[in-house]
């Protein structure tokens, strides 16, 4: 279903991340939604769910229904949690009030389009291993599917965010991606929810009774990618490259990379958070290991650096290493 065809909308979230975080989205989901939104609280527990139910009874069957899930999340967390984070409701607890909570709303797999549970958290829509089982909206939807409630469920990849700097006004919304979110993850932050770059949204839905999963384009022009196939595959493997890589990298120095190498390889998921080429990234990876080298100084990663080393190991250096051991889980 189209975007704009949800004419009814719930947000359920903890207060504190709503009176903190979200303001500026629940103004726009009333302006949008009028009387059609509703708020609910899993501060309230389980008769939140209960009132979520009496809700959507009222809504008609052919009306498009959104539900916000709210709350902060990252890489491969099942689970989100309050602003404080010290509260959390794990994927179990999700599943468990929207099953109480939709009621028989969403048994009939060829109606999984008009309800879409929108995962407004951090990351969600993205793999921690190069997989798509270990998604967090994927195993969601997974539960619900089993369960016979049949729903989309959608979510980024990325943070979804945006700045703010003393004394100025917000600044426009957009996601961010890892890498230059890791530079400046001291800034401060505030949720945001505009798309940026190309297939960043994980769309979980049914399709002839099967659950399946597809990265979302944001251009007409550009077709959806299953990520099971072999692009949508080349795509988890990717993300799960600026994981490692983000994590590899060491921003001490003045809240910068140091190291020559490590700024290499923070050039090329930068530049691949951007451009989201999967195979490209391959081959700048590649160049690396061979010599050619993407730009930068220390381009030959295979060579050690102190002469000392460069005499004696028995292995390459690290950073080497790692990106031989990353371009082997390249699906072909």
């Amino acid at each position: 279903m189209d975007r704009g065809n949800f004419k009814h909308a719930i947000m359920i979230s903890y207060a504190d991340l709503a009176s903190n975080v979200l303001p500026d989205f629940v103004a726009k989901q009333k302006a949008k939604h009028g009387d059609n939104f509703h708020q609910l609280w899993f501060d309230r527990g389980e008769k939140e769910s209960q009132l979520m139910r009496h809700i959507v009874e009222r809504i008609p069957a052919n009306d498009g229904l959104k539900v916000f899930i709210c709350g902060h999340g990252n890489i491969g967390i099942e689970f989100v949690t309050d602003d404080s984070e010290s509260r959390k409701q794990t994927l179990d607890d999700i599943a468990r009030f929207l099953i109480y909570g939709l009621g028989s709303r969403c048994i009939a797999k060829d109606q999984a389009a008009k309800t879409r549970i929108n995962m407004i958290a951090c990351r969600f829509g993205r793999t921690p291993d190069g997989t798509a089982d270990k998604i967090p909206a994927v195993m969601l939807h997974q539960k619900l599917f089993k369960r016979g409630l049949y729903v989309e469920v959608e979510a980024r990849t990325e943070s979804i965010i945006t700045f703010r700097k003393k004394g100025e006004p917000e600044t426009p919304r957009r996601t961010m991606g890892i890498s230059q979110e890791k530079k400046e993850e001291s800034e401060g932050k505030a949720y945001s929810y505009t798309p940026r770059r190309q297939y960043t949204k994980l769309l979980c839905t049914c399709v002839q009774g099967n659950a399946i999963a597809q990265f979302k384009s944001y251009d007409a022009q550009h077709a959806d990618i299953l990520v099971n196939d072999l692009v949508g595959r080349r795509f988890l493997w990717a993300e799960n490259v600026v994981n490692e890589v983000t994590k590899y990298l060491n921003f001490s120095h003045g809240n910068i990379v140091g190291d020559g190498r490590e700024k290499t390889l923070w050039q090329i998921i930068k530049w691949f958070e951007n451009g989201r080429d999967p195979e490209a990234l391959k081959e700048r990876f590649e160049k690396v290991l061979s010599g050619e080298g993407v730009g930068l100084t220390d381009n030959d990663f295979t060579k050690h650096r102190n002469p000392v080393s460069a005499m004696f190991a028995w292995s390459e250096p690290k950073t080497a290493q790692l990106v031989r051991s990353l371009l082997q889980k390249y699906p072909r």
